[in-house]
């Protein structure tokens, strides 16, 4: 799910027995594309030890400052 009012991408899961595959990939570079659409930034939250945070770091968003407790902010910024 992406937030279009918002600039953030609120919600994305690929059910386990599809993981690996690349629908996860594809699935936010239409999400971001989306986004982009609308913003030249875009964020989501997400637990930051998760295998989530990992996979965002390698999609090429960027991990901010931790928020609350375990939650990590990543930002991604349009290439222009």
């Amino acid at each position: 799910m992406a937030d279009a009012a918002d600039a953030c991408v609120f919600a994305a899961f690929v059910r386990p027995q599809w993981q690996g595959q690349g629908i996860g990939r594809r699935l936010m570079e239409r999400a971001e594309a989306f986004l982009f659409e609308r913003h030249s930034s875009i964020w989501l939250h997400t637990d930051g030890s998760s295998r989530a945070a990992s996979f965002y770091e390698r999609l090429g968003w960027e991990r901010m400052p931790e928020v609350e407790q375990r939650d990590a902010r990543f930002e991604k910024r349009a290439w222009r």
